[in-house]
């Protein structure tokens, strides 16, 4: 995405990006993120990291199992209506609250899949972009920042996520926009916990509110900040490698008016956010609709 930046009205250049994710690919990915202090305590995959953070969330801030219970069913809603989706059957908050306990307090409708899939995407000047005669979106903005990789260490909480709060500033900022400008986003969300905290990470809600907003409906196509339109990870799916693409792919769609039943009305500017680790390294991109 950063060759975007460096095109020059005028030039014939093209680039092109893809990637195709499979099972056999996240066991090398997934061994390199737990240092030895970790796995003394049995954090040697994602689900129990994020359970554990997910539980010190809802004690801080007084957040209830049945709110957060919501959000995959509204992905799931959003899913029914996206034919590359996953999972297209609808879901209740009952059917979350009894699926198969994973690690608590998470069950198996909390969790992301993990997916096979592929996606490319196309990034070339404005005159070739002319010439493909669709309409064009463009990078407005990239913000870019780290945590540390060893978590525990270091971490003061396991419920911030700073190095997402420096992303979306800078992202904002170069695209000269501010977060209510923002008409669809696509994020990453593994679990539900997590999801609910990087929309409040991003600056969505307030801390220990984006529950609520899910249950208000202000999360869905229809609502004030339509966010995973696509059906987010949990229910489009999470081929690993392939997420930040598809996040692009369903954001220009999104401003293209292309999503079909899945639109969301008179959208001009959208939002991505990707990470790797365990959010301990984030990207926020804004894209426009020229």
């Amino acid at each position: 995405m950063w060759n975007a930046l460096n095109l020059r009205v005028g030039k014939l250049v093209t680039r092109e990006a893809f990637n195709i994710s499979r099972h056999m690919c996240l066991t090398h990915l997934v061994n390199g993120l737990f240092g030895p202090y970790d796995c003394r305590y049995g954090l040697t995959r994602a689900v129990p990291y994020y359970a554990m953070a997910t539980q010190r969330y809802m004690y801080e801030y007084g957040v209830k199992r049945e709110d957060m219970a919501h959000l995959p069913v509204v992905l799931r809603e959003n899913a029914v209506l996206n034919p590359r989706a996953q999972f297209r059957e609808p879901i209740t908050v009952e059917d979350v609250l009894n699926s198969k306990p994973v690690c608590p307090p998470l069950n198996l409708l909390d969790c992301c899949p993990v997916s096979e899939g592929g996606a490319a995407i196309i990034i070339s000047d404005q005159n070739t972009a002319k010439d493909l005669g669709r309409d064009d979106c463009y990078i407005a903005g990239i913000g870019e920042a780290h945590d540390p990789t060893s978590f525990f260490p270091v971490y003061q909480s396991v419920t911030e996520i700073p190095s997402l709060r420096g992303a979306t500033r800078e992202a904002l900022k170069q695209a000269q926009v501010e977060l209510k400008d923002v008409d669809v986003a696509e994020v990453y969300g593994p679990f539900s916990g997590t999801e609910l905290m990087v929309y409040e990470e991003l600056g969505f809600y307030e801390k220990g509110k984006a529950a609520e907003a899910v249950v208000e409906g202000r999360t869905k196509i229809s609502g004030d900040t339509p966010i995973n339109p696509s059906g987010g990870r949990l229910s489009l799916g999470h081929p690993p490698y392939v997420t930040p693409l598809a996040e692009i792919y369903e954001i220009v769609a999104q401003l293209r008016g292309e999503a079909g039943r899945r639109q969301v009305q008179d959208a001009e500017t959208g939002l991505v956010h990707a990470e790797h680790g365990m959010m301990n390294g984030n990207m926020v991109v804004i894209i426009k609709r020229r």
